[in-house]
């Protein structure tokens, strides 16, 4: 498991649209937004899907000022083969 917290800023005058593209990103939700163009975001692991892709995205999204990783989780997942962790 892969979570990753972003801070991100838009221009706002655009924040409905950046709000709809936030959303339709694979493993991304918004779950805060203000009038002045504040996010609070949540990037996760989604098959198909890399975090770190969905982040840089965002980055390079039309309308977004910045977007600054403030918390970040990894978890490996008890399920998966132990000869295939990384040392």
């Amino acid at each position: 498991m892969n979570i990753n917290g972003l801070l991100v800023h838009a221009n706002p005058e655009r924040i409905t649209d950046v709000a709809e593209r936030l959303n339709a990103l694979a493993g991304v939700e918004v779950h805060e937004m203000t009038k002045d163009g504040r996010f609070v975001v949540t990037v996760e692991d989604v098959d198909g899907s890399d975090p770190g892709d969905a982040v840089l995205e965002i980055h390079q999204m039309d309308g977004v000022l910045s977007a600054a990783l403030v918390f970040h989780h990894r978890e490996e997942d008890e399920s998966a083969d132990p000869s295939a962790t990384r040392e």
